[in-house]
């Protein structure tokens, strides 16, 4: 996945500190198959299944005609929620 550097816009006017986050360029569940859940902390598997969630929301609309059944589906089972340890 592709992330990009965006600027916070803030308040704090004249602090000389700016603050930055990470926007993702592209959304792709990410293979859970591989990732080792023992060794996740539960704000770590929460941030997974938040842009899970995000990757659901975005990208399934793209698909919701009846000529991509097997790709909504695809995308359905890798952006469900994760099993928790």
């Amino acid at each position: 996945n592709l992330l990009v550097v965006c600027k916070v816009e803030n308040d704090r006017k004249g602090h000389g500190v700016d603050f930055f986050r990470f926007e993702p360029l592209t959304l792709i569940p990410i293979q859970t198959d591989l990732i080792n859940m023992n060794l996740m902390t539960p704000k770590e598997l929460d941030w997974l299944d938040e842009y899970h969630a995000t990757v659901w929301n975005k990208i399934s609309p793209l698909l919701q005609d009846d000529t991509d059944r097997l790709g909504l589906q695809w995308l359905k089972d890798a952006c469900k929620p994760i099993k928790r340890p």
